[in-house]
Order: structure tokens, then sequence, then C-alpha cells
């Protein structure tokens, strides 16, 4: 059975989303190269993801932490770089369910400040690792935070293009800085293995699924299926982040939750 390679056309129409129909578009090449039907079965599963979708999908700007002088500042900041051509400034695929699975853990929401980073994510900038203006801008962000926001934690985490950027802001902040950064977690990196400068290894986790082949090095055209389901993580890098963090209030379910992943060494 054979589609024409364009097949991402007819679910932009279905779907109605132009974000998620650029990401599968992308992927087309992989698809094609296989089982078409059960391909576009694993895309149309992903649409279709029960009520935690339909809320997610309606949050994609998140701006809490800009702007706030150090005694409004939240306890734990995230600074979040979405993935190529994903709506808002953290997208759909991957930031708000892991921001849900942040909150969810914390007996005070009041805790979490969310701030997009907001780039083009075009599909150069994916295929170029980056740019330099966009990780140049990235360095200045978590410098300007960490400066505004002494006394709070810090997680760093992008999916896909937006863990590129993780990677290369990394590299151009000083010393002082990135020792300050208290968690990083990416999601479909595409440098997967490549160490993060200045951080320390234990405050990284990089979630690469097996069959996403763009964490292989395969790029535009390893995108495929498994690159478009990292919300299925989302409670695991939750729990990676707060693992360090017990003074954050918490919940006592979820604190069970942390001793159980440490005594099974997941970290």
């Amino acid at each position: 059975m054979h589609f024409h390679p364009y097949v991402g056309h007819l679910l932009l129409i279905i779907v109605g989303s132009w974000s998620w129909f650029a990401q599968i578009t992308v992927g087309a090449p992989q698809c094609l190269q296989g089982d078409i039907s059960n391909c576009l079965e694993d895309i149309f599963d992903i649409f279709t993801d029960g009520d935690e979708f339909r809320n997610d999908r309606m949050v994609v700007v998140r701006n809490d932490i800009l702007g706030k002088k150090a005694r409004d500042c939240a306890s734990l900041n995230v600074i979040y770089a979405r993935g190529t051509l994903e709506p808002g400034n953290v997208g759909l695929l991957t930031g708000p369910p892991f921001f849900s699975a942040l909150a969810e853990h914390l007996n005070n929401t009041n805790l979490l400040g969310i701030q997009g980073f907001n780039y083009q994510a075009l599909i150069p900038g994916f295929i170029n690792n980056g740019t330099v203006k966009d990780a140049t801008k990235m360095a200045r962000l978590v410098t300007q935070i960490i400066e505004n926001c002494p006394d709070s934690y810090l997680l760093l985490s992008g999916y896909s293009q937006g863990a590129q950027l993780v990677h290369r802001a990394v590299e151009m902040l000083e010393p002082s800085v990135s020792a300050s950064i208290d968690v990083v977690v990416l999601f479909g990196d595409p440098m997967n293995g490549e160490v993060l400068t200045g951080v320390d290894s234990t405050k990284v986790m990089s979630l690469c699924h097996q069959d996403d082949m763009v964490c292989r090095g395969q790029g535009v055209y390893g995108v495929g299926p498994s690159h478009l389901t990292y919300r299925q993580d989302a409670q695991t890098a939750a729990m990676f982040t707060l693992s360090s963090m017990s003074d954050l209030g918490i919940s006592s379910e979820s604190l069970s939750q942390l001793v159980e992943m440490a005594s099974k060494g997941i970290s």
C-alpha cells in the first residue's frame, strides 16, 4: 500500500493543527520507508490522547518569570525551549505535560514559575543544531533569571531543537552561572550523549526513546512518531527534577514515589 509523500496535508485537514502537521510532515520520509498504516496509527494516537492532551494544548505561551524581582520569584524556575515549528513559546508536545507533572507533585503550584524561550524554531535552526543568535539569547536569559532570582532553583529544559539550544547556550555561560543551574532535562535531544559544559552530569537527564532516530543523529529524516511522544515521559522527568528539592513542599505521595525511584537507582 503506497501513500503520496504529502499525506501530511490530509492530516492537516483532519486535525486542524498546523504546528503538529509541520512536525509530522518533517517525519514523512521515515514513515514512508516502513509500514505507513502503522505510522499513521501512531500519529493519530498522539492526536487523541484524551482529556489531558485537550487541557495541555490550550496553553502554549508561558511568561511567569520575566520582570520578576527577587521577592516575587517562584521557588522553582523553569526555562523551557520548545521544538521545531511548535506554537507559542512552550509548544504543545512536551512542555505543557511536563509542567503539569511538576505542578502535580507540589502542594503549592505557586512555587513553580515557567518561562518559555522565545525563538523562531524553524527547520534551518534544527539542521544546524540551533543558531548562534538563539543560543546567545538563551544564555543571556539564563544569566538574567539567575541574577534576578538568586534563591530559586533553576531547571533548564528543551525538546528537540530546544535541546540543541540548551547545549549551545550552556557553552556560552560563565562558569559561576552554569554552576548555578540545578537541573537540566532534555527530551528527544539530537545531540544526545554530548556533555553539557559546566553542568554536573548528575544534574542532567536526557530522555531519548530507543527508536527515536533524531537521538541517533539522523536529523530531519529521523523525525517519526517516536520523536513526538515525549509527553509520556513527563512524570519521569518531573520526579528527576524534584528528587533533590525536598524543601519545596512536595506532597507525601510524591515523596514516596521519589524514594521508590531512588531505591531502584533511577536518576
